[in-house]
Order: C-alpha cells, then sequence, then structure tokens
C-alpha cells in the first residue's frame, strides 16, 4: 500500500467527528495520510455549527489550511424527527455539536481557516476526478453529501477509490429508535442511494461493533484526557456533559463511533472480524425506517464488506496518537 493513503473527511461534526479528525490529523503526522479536504454535512448539528467546529479542531491543531466545504444542510426529504424520536440521541452532543459550552471568549474562531465557497457536492467530485482512484472517502456524518454528488456526477462511481462509512447497523440494534441508528436515520434515502448506486468497495462500521467495545470513562478522561494538547483540553471541555448525559442513558463506557472507523482505516488488523453482504437501508416501515438490512440468506451478490468485531487494545492505542 502506498503511504500516505489520500482521504477526504465528510463529517457532521460532533465530538465523535472532532476525535476522527484529531486522530487523522495525528495520523497525517505519521505520513500516513493525506488529507485532502473536510466536507461538511447536517447532522450533529447545524451545518453553521458544524463548520465552526471543524475550525476549531483545525485551528487547536494549528492545521488551518486544509480546505473545508460546506454541504447539505438537510436530509434529502426532510422529516420533523423531534415528536417522534429519542431526543437524547438526536441532540446527543448538544445543539450546536460540542455540548452547548460557551466557547466564544475563549475559543474564538481564527477565521484564517479555508472554508471554500464551492460546495461539497461539487468538491467531492472535482477532487476525487482530479485524483482518480486514489482518494478514500471517510463518511462519518449522514450520507447526503455522498448521495447527491453520486446522482449529480455518476463518475464519483469510478473517481473515488472507496468508502468507509460508520453508520447503520447489522443486528438491528438501534440507537435513536429500537432498529435504526443515528447516521441512517437522519437520511434513510441518502444511505440508500450510497448502498444502491456507488460501485466501489464500501465498508461499514455498524452500530453494534462500536457497541461492543468498552472503554471505560476513567481511561477516557483520566489517560486519554490527560494532555495539555489544546485539541484534547478543547474536547475534554465539551465532552464531559455528554459523558454525564449518556450515563442517565445507561451507557457505562465511552462511545467514540466515528474515531473507531478511523482506526480500523489506518490499520486492517482492527478488524477482527469481518463479512462480505448485501445490505439497503428501510424507508417505509413504520417501525423499521432508517435501518440497515442485511441479506443473512445471501440471495443478492454483496455489496459492503461490513465489520462485525474490532480490536479494542489497538483501538486504544490509535486513540492515544491523539495525546502525543
Amino acid at each position: 500500500m502506498n503511504y500516505p493513503r489520500k482521504v477526504i473527511l465528510d463529517v457532521d461534526a460532533g465530538i465523535d467527528d472532532a476525535w476522527a479528525i484529531l486522530v487523522m490529523l495525528k495520523a497525517e503526522q505519521k505520513n500516513l495520510v493525506e488529507i485532502i479536504a473536510i466536507t461538511c454535512c447536517h447532522g450533529n448539528a447545524e451545518l453553521p455549527d458544524v463548520v465552526d467546529n471543524v475550525c476549531r479542531i483545525l485551528q487547536a491543531f494549528g492545521r488551518k489550511n486544509i480546505p473545508i466545504y460546506r454541504g447539505i444542510s438537510k436530509p434529502l426529504i426532510p422529516k420533523n424527527l423531534s415528536n417522534k424520536y429519542s431526543s437524547d440521541w438526536l441532540a446527543f452532543f448538544g445543539k450546536n455539536g460540542f455540548g452547548d459550552v460557551d466557547l466564544e471568549d475563549s475559543d474564538k474562531i481564527d477565521r484564517s481557516c479555508v472554508v471554500e465557497n464551492i460546495s461539497a457536492v461539487v468538491a467531492l467530485h472535482e477532487l476525487t476526478r482530479e485524483f482518480k482512484g486514489l482518494i478514500s472517502v471517510l463518511c462519518l456524518a449522514p450520507l447526503t453529501n455522498i448521495a447527491l454528488t453520486l446522482r449529480l456526477f455518476p463518475e464519483f462511481n469510478v473517481n473515488a477509490k472507496e468508502l468507509y462509512i460508520m453508520g447503520g447497523n447489522h443486528k438491528g440494534v438501534g440507537n435513536v429508535t429500537p432498529a435504526a441508528e443515528f447516521n441512517s436515520l437522519a437520511d434513510p434515502e441518502a444511505a440508500h442511494i450510497v448502498l444502491g448506486s456507488f460501485k466501489g468497495p464500501i465498508c461499514i462500521l455498524p452500530w453494534e461493533a462500536c457497541l461492543a467495545l468498552k472503554l471505560p470513562f476513567e481511561w477516557r478522561y483520566d489517560t486519554l484526557g490527560a494532555s495539555d494538547h489544546p485539541c484534547i483540553s478543547l474536547l475534554n471541555r465539551v465532552e464531559r456533559v455528554c459523558s454525564d448525559r449518556s450515563v442517565t442513558m445507561g451507557y457505562n463506557t465511552w462511545l467514540s463511533a466515528d474515531s473507531v472507523l478511523c482506526a480500523c482505516f489506518l490499520d486492517e488488523k482492527v478488524i477482527t472480524v469481518s463479512y462480505e453482504a448485501f445490505c439497503s437501508v428501510e424507508l417505509s416501515g413504520e417501525l423499521t425506517r432508517g435501518q440497515t438490512v442485511v441479506d443473512v440468506v445471501h440471495s443478492k451478490t454483496p455489496n459492503v464488506r461490513m465489520i462485525a468485531t474490532v480490536d479494542e487494545k489497538m483501538v486504544k492505542d490509535i486513540l492515544l496518537w491523539a495525546k502525543e
């Protein structure tokens, strides 16, 4: 494999996205990857907050010259989720994606970050065309940007090297609903388009594989968080309220799904069990809208590689890069 590997991060930042960006920035320092761009999408927060949160992480890291692109601000078919689904998960990281902590005084955004004027959808097309077959897209958000790129620029199918997706489920275990994971439910139509249209390799990290990890909160704050790195200091500030909320929701360990996907991308050995399968996303089920449905009877040709389990120690080791 040739290094550094070129990547685009598609995010809805979100504290978990912020951890993932930090891990990838550290990987870039190790010459493992080259971050070509960060594209922003609705999801954990409104789009302006997503862009601001990305700027805050890049600013804290001192890597302000990565191009940032604003993407789509709403799902393809907007629905009012707040009246029907878990409010805890819909705003798990706060309305602003960073715990609703007031950051204006101590963490003002340096507007020298490179926020481009063209759409993330156009950027995904143009960058993958420029580096045909070389860019892996790490999808950490609802798949709206990716779906519209496929619809507007079908050549994205062959221009993008591969998609790594954090989202969906493979055993029917949800978080926002009993059957659906947040990213898939946030835009099921987009997820359906991507899984049904993208012709290159797709690797999915589902919710259950993340849920199986047992990373103690004590380890998160006393070990991983024990650093004076500006990014770690920022994340320590904004994540505490979310950690407290997750305990009240019955979660006794720290969950950072997006950074787990990055660990899987950075080192294949992190993935301990995976399998090939055909999967799609349910769109109309009263109880199952947004569920990733896996064809366990093998009636169709596989379209994804599904990650079933990951190596917990290796995930922890890669996360510890962040405090170096």
